[in-house]
């Protein structure tokens, strides 16, 4: 059990104690003050140590006779003379200052633990009595207590002396430091470095900015010599100075350049005086050192600047070089100078001005010309030096006259020399010799001259030759028109639509090279006259269509509603440059979209500068390509010319016609993500009524008029949406028919329907017609009249049109004025629109069950001639337009054979096939590939052939020639599932299918018709000619041409050449000849009934022979 308990309120002071305690053996416990009488009573403690001072708790500790029980050593904070008195008064058994040293604590503690015989007989005695209970028995307390006051009193008294002591020297030590404060900074805020030294040379003291200079801290300079952070041999020179110092008692200052810690040189001016002390002896050095690096580096630099000036003036012998006071007195004259004027330097300056060799005449004339110029006498050498006076640069040619009289024409510059407060002293002229110059330039005009003549010549050259090209070439074109009104077979008016396209794509380039060259000779002007900018803008967009829909674009335009309707300008040259423009994007866009944009930039009084955009989805141009775009014969890369087509004067065309209607022309592109054209043109308003349109008038039957949009292009249903807001209309646009059933439904619930629906006729999942089919077989929705938007490559549209109810079939991109008129005749009528309105596209000849064919050819002709063949004799065609692009389809989709050119861009036929065979390694498949190249050079058939090539054709290619080589390498006729059963008409011939197959085209049936007269008989040849040869491949092909033929007109044997076709594969094990002579021989009544058709048509007028 503890025989001494600590109370102390510190818990660190707490555990010192107690630790203290029990490394000296003896026993203690800290404990709280409410815990103390519990322990004193359930714990034999033979003392309390009292560490906080806290006496009141001793009123609560048991006592006996007044006495405390359990002694008591309080410990008091130092010089707390009332705790002490407390304490005594309270009868404790000791008291000690609170800073005692442990061990003083210890050994006061173990005196009050000693046995009652050793107790302090001063004042206390200290005994056990019978029950072992100790007892403090007092004597002469009193006494004790008046002699403690008295020496209480006498510390007083010294303490407040000590503290008045210790009040002075605080005011001493106070106004010490701010003399040191004052001091140091004084130091350090000066603009200097220092130090100080001691007689040994180690650094006594180091301001802030020495310590920066030697990039260390005061510490690590201190008690350190100059030998520790300079070479030695700079160091032993401080040293030598600091010792001239110390030895003469005199100031010693210099400029000193050193070489910093880090390695820098730099240069300090210097001042050492020595220090003393008090008895005036020298105990060592101070320095004061300033930084002057940039004004010795500046110094250095001036020098050498004035030496390089020097150098410069004397090597430059092919310049004169000339200064000179304000009054024109010449005080430099160098080399050039003297080789240019003949004069010496020792001749010239101090000397003479300037105007000793300029040509007087010429001072003269300008000085007249500059006295008109600033309304005061001009002359003299002030004519040379007025600008420069002003501040202002002028270089103008003069005559130098030299020594010898002869004269030099220079160009001379000259300029005012000013000093630092920017007061002219002085003038300086350079001149040099342009004799050559003037040489070159005459040359060189003669040489101008004599191009204009030639540019012209060939300007009028192409402008007569142009239009020799083109009288004969519209005959031409016009005459292929008149022929094709007349009638014709289908091959005929096919041979006669390429002799057309080539003519007006062989007249285009006439058209580009004739417009270029009365731009060159300048020649070339604009119209000042009224039109109807949405008309015009419309009209063109419309002669693009085909072109765009035929690849599947989106072709639109946008005018915002702001643009006014009639301008003033050039409709025919503001047509030819978005044809080019749009014409461009179409031809090098894939897939995506085409958008013609136009906005107002610009609209002062009657001016109008109009930004046209014309944006798309195509390959996009080279960053490097865009500043040469607009330039004459250029092209992106030569592999687009041959790719594309195209002279590259198209672009330099519209760059200069941009130019003539004040506008400018720029291009943003990316490549592979596509390009913005932008133009900027000027035109003038008007309200000419001839060029006013329906399109500025709102009828009131359209206001309110509620309007469903459906296109799956964001920008047809923005450019609709305006359209129809701009009308007074209420559009809503969608982009499926899914959220247009649902719309539909919405409204028709709430009692609101659409009156009128614009619906896109191709869009993904779901077109236009199952919106309409869908429509017509709910009720609810039913009453909604429907506009079809189209492109223009959809033949069936029209019957389908008729079919679902549609109001309208309108080609985009829609015209304002069209889309107008024909929503005021539906809502008006409530009936179809006029043929004005629709547009219905003739269509061609499906080949039934075709065989899948790739052609791999990039020109366009050649395309639309093999096309045309191969589609005739009833395959389907695929076309790539490189060699990379026929690689990827014979990958994504199977042939049964591909066409591939031999010369493409991006990668040739060659290493096409060699990529294609390399991949059929794998897929053990293999398709013929037959080369056709323009080649005709010993060993070409044998590279085609050794690449993996199966067929080879020369270019030009004929019918005769394709046909055969298909059939000869073709291994096997593609399986297809036969087409549904039809029901009999009575005769052989299903001429209600044979209607449907030609959408009701009675003129096209004729044609095929005669095409299958003629080809039909052949088919039958060829099968008992390949059955006697067994030819079984031949056989299959025209078992195969002849099915699918019949199929087309419905007629029921058919199946049994179908049956033949199939059993070709076994050759003469599966072919029964008399099953082969029962089928041909089914066949010519067939055409028997085809022939009475035809000339029952013949007979009534309907058709001529």
């Amino acid at each position: 059990m503890p025989r001494l308990l600590v109370v102390e309120c510190d818990a660190a002071r707490r555990d010192a104690l107690v630790c203290v305690l029990t490394e000296a053996g003896i026993r203690a416990k800290a404990v709280a003050h409410v815990e103390v009488a519990r322990e004193i009573e359930t714990q034999r403690v033979e003392l309390l140590l009292l560490g906080d001072g806290d006496l009141r708790m001793l009123d609560d500790l048991p006592r006996r006779d007044g006495t405390l029980t359990v002694p008591v050593l309080t410990l008091v904070d130092p010089g707390n003379i009332s705790g002490i008195l407390g304490s005594l008064s309270a009868g404790v058994a000791g008291v000690m200052s609170r800073d005692r040293l442990p061990d003083e604590i210890v050994a006061k503690v173990r005196s009050l633990l000693r046995p009652s015989d050793q107790a302090d007989s001063s004042a206390h005695q200290v005994t056990i009595n019978g029950d072992g209970v100790m007892e403090d028995r007092t004597y002469r307390q009193q006494d004790l207590v008046e002699a403690l006051e008295a020496a209480c009193e006498d510390i007083t008294r010294l303490q407040e002396r000590y503290e008045d002591e210790l009040s002075q020297r605080r005011k001493v030590e106070q106004a010490l430091m701010e003399s040191e404060a004052f001091y140091q900074s004084l130091v350090e805020t000066l603009p200097l470095a220092l130090l100080r030294k001691d007689l040994q040379g180690r650094f006594t003291f180091a301001n802030r900015l020495l310590c920066e200079a030697f990039r260390k801290s005061a510490d690590e300079i201190i008690g350190r010599t100059d030998y520790d952070f300079f070479p030695r041999e700079m160091a032993e020179k401080y040293r030598t100075d600091d010792r001239r110092v110390l030895e003469s008692r005199h100031d010693f200052e210099t400029t000193e350049e050193f070489q910093a810690p880090n390695g820098e040189r730099r240069f300090t001016h210097v001042v050492k005086t020595p220090v003393y002390d008090a008895i005036g002896s020298v105990i060592g050095i101070q320095g004061i050192f300033s930084d002057v690096t940039e004004k010795e580096r500046a110094e250095i630099e001036l020098q050498q600047t004035k030496a390089r000036l020097q150098a410069v003036l004397d090597a430059a012998t092919q310049m004169s070089v000339i200064a000179t006071d304000v009054h024109g007195l010449i005080d430099v004259f160098n080399t050039g100078a003297e080789r240019m004027l003949g004069y010496t330097a020792e001749e010239m300056v101090g000397k003479q001005t300037p105007a000793i060799f300029h040509l007087e005449s010429e001072v003269r004339k300008r000085g007249e010309e500059m006295s008109r110029q600033f309304g005061r006498t001009i002359q003299g050498f002030d004519v040379f030096v007025e600008y420069a006076r002003q501040g202002k640069h002028e270089e103008r040619e003069w005559t130098y006259v030299r020594k010898d009289g002869s004269q030099l024409p220079v160009s001379l510059v000259v300029t005012a020399r000013r000093d630092r407060n920017d007061h002219i002293v002085g003038f300086l002229g350079i001149a040099t010799d342009i004799s050559a110059r003037k040489t070159a330039e005459e040359a060189m005009r003669k040489a101008k001259e004599a191009a204009e003549a030639a540019s012209q010549a060939k300007s009028d050259f192409l402008a007569n030759m142009s239009h020799e090209i083109r009288t004969p070439l519209n005959a031409v074109i016009g005459m292929t028109e008149l022929v094709r009104d007349t009638e014709l077979t289908v091959t005929q008016r096919e041979y006669l639509g390429m002799v057309q396209e080539s003519g007006e794509s062989l007249l285009a380039v006439i058209n580009d090279i004739l417009d270029f060259s009365k731009i060159e000779a300048g020649k070339l002007s604009l119209e000042e006259v009224p039109f109807n900018l949405r008309e015009v803008l419309g009209d063109t967009m419309k002669s693009l269509a085909l072109r765009a829909h035929r690849k599947r674009l989106e072709l639109a335009c946008h005018v915002a509603p702001d643009v006014p309707f009639a301008v003033e300008g050039d409709p025919h040259r503001l047509r030819q440059i978005v044809i080019n423009l749009v014409g461009n994007a179409i031809k090098f866009t894939e897939a995506g979209e085409v958008v013609l944009d136009v906005a107002v930039q610009q609209q002062v009084d009657g001016n109008l500068m109009l930004h046209f955009r014309v944006q798309d989805t195509g390959i996009g141009i080279p960053e490097d390509k865009l500043d040469t775009i607009f330039e004459a014969f250029e092209q992106a890369d030569t592999s687009t010319t041959r790719r594309y087509g195209g002279t590259g004067l198209g672009l330099a065309i519209v760059s200069r016609l941009v130019e003539l209607m004040e506008g400018n022309i720029w291009v943003e592109s990316v490549v592979h993500r596509g390009s913005v054209f932008h133009f900027t043109a000027r035109f003038r308003r008007t309200s000419a009524e001839n060029v006013a349109t329906a399109t500025t008038i709102h009828p009131p039957s359209l206001q309110g008029l509620r309007v469903l949009v459906v296109d799956d292009n964001a920008t047809n249903r923005r450019i609709l949406t305006e359209m129809l807001t701009n009308w007074a209309m209420h559009p809503l646009a969608v982009s499926s028919v899914a959220d247009a059933i649902d719309e539909l439904e919405r409204m028709s619930h709430a009692g609101t329907p659409f009156a009128l629906i614009l619906t896109d006729s191709n869009m993904p999942v779901q077109d236009g017609f199952e919106l309409a089919q869908r429509i017509q077989e709910n009720r609810s929705l039913a009453g909604s009249m429907i506009m079809m938007l189209t492109s223009a490559d959809r033949p069936e549209d029209l019957l389908r049109c008729e079919q679902y109810g549609i109001s309208a079939y309108l080609i985009k991109p829609i015209k304002q004025s069209e889309l107008l008129d024909a929503i005021v005749l539906a809502v008006g009528a409530g009936s179809p629109l006029a043929a004005s309105a629709t547009t219905a596209i003739s269509s061609t000849k499906q080949a039934a069950k075709p065989k899948s064919i790739l052609l791999a050819e990039d020109s366009l002709i050649n395309q639309k001639l093999a096309i045309g063949l191969l589609e005739r004799w009833g395959h389907r065609v695929t076309v790539a337009n490189d060699g990379e692009e026929a690689v990827r389809l014979s990958a994504e989709q199977q042939f049964d054979l591909i066409l591939m050119d031999v010369q493409m861009p991006a990668l040739d036929g060659l290493d096409a096939t060699r990529v294609i065979r390399a991949r059929e390694q794998e897929t053990g498949r293999h398709v013929p590939i037959v080369a056709m190249t323009a080649h005709a050079m010993k060993g070409d058939r044998e590279r085609c052939l050794e690449v993996g090539m199966d067929g080879y054709l020369m270019k030009p290619i004929r019918a005769e020639q394709l046909f055969r080589q298909i059939e000869d390498v073709s291994s096997s006729a593609p399986v297809v599932e036969p087409p549904p059963e039809t029901a009999a008409t009575g005769g052989l011939v299903d001429w209600t299918l044979a209607g449907h197959a030609v959408n009701g085209d009675q003129k096209l049936l004729d044609q095929v018709l005669a095409a299958f007269l003629e080809e039909g008989p052949q088919l039958v040849e060829t099968m008992k000619v390949t059955l006697a040869s067994g030819e079984w491949k031949r056989f299959q092909r025209a078992a195969h041409t002849l099915k699918s033929a019949l199929r087309t007109f419905g007629v029921a044997s058919a199946d049994r050449v179908e049956e033949l076709e199939m059993a070709a594969k076994g050759g003469s094990t599966s072919i029964d000849p008399a099953a082969v002579a029962e089928t041909v021989a089914s066949v010519a009544p067939v055409l028997d009934e085809m022939q009475r058709h035809l000339n029952s048509r013949r007979a009534s007028g309907n058709i001529s022979r």
